[in-house]
């Protein structure tokens, strides 16, 4: 948020957090993505839609797609919402990241910490978390878990999204029985 307003543009908190999730702890890697938005920025207003054009993040939606098929233990629209995002070669790391940071959303609003997280999401993540926390009982601790293992898992896998698959089949076989 400082370079970008010495630089003269604004940027607003969300944007600011996935771009230093997309930059994986390097100050160096965070410095090159904001500079590659700041150049390819129509005005001076950095918003989120544009730090996921820019840098090829994956849209909300599908998130959001795996996050809902996560909570309606349906395991045909979580694989949909991952062969998707194969096709459109989206970094699994990165895809699963994002997943991880609504899914523990969802979990720090139903346990009332919402408070936490609010400044670090938009305004319509922070509204999709809360509708999904206050009705949704299937996030857990051992939801994340499995979400994190797939997470360490998605480095040097043979086939990028397999972690991340094999950590759905877990989860609804847990809810499901199947």
């Amino acid at each position: 948020q400082n370079v970008a307003k010495k630089e003269g543009f604004s940027i607003d908190s969300s944007s600011a957090d996935l771009i230093a999730l997309l930059g994986d702890g390097s100050f160096r890697d965070t410095l090159g993505i904001v500079q590659k938005i700041i150049s390819s920025s129509a005005d001076k207003k950095i918003s989120e839609e544009e730090v996921r054009l820019v840098t090829g993040a994956p849209k909300t939606e599908l998130i959001h797609d795996v996050v809902l098929a996560i909570s309606e233990k349906d395991l045909e629209k979580g694989l949909s919402a991952v062969n998707e995002a194969k096709r459109g070669n989206i970094d699994m790391s990165v895809f699963i990241k994002l997943i991880l940071h609504t899914a523990r959303a969802i979990l720090l609003v139903r346990f009332g910490a919402g408070n936490i997280i609010k400044d670090d999401l938009s305004e319509m993540e922070y509204k999709f978390v809360c509708n999904l926390a206050e009705k949704d009982k299937v996030f857990s601790s051992k939801v994340l878990i499995e979400l994190l293992n797939a997470l360490e898992n998605t480095t040097g896998a043979y086939i990028a999204s397999l972690p991340l698959e094999l950590a759905l089949v877990n989860i609804m076989e847990e809810k499901t029985g199947k």
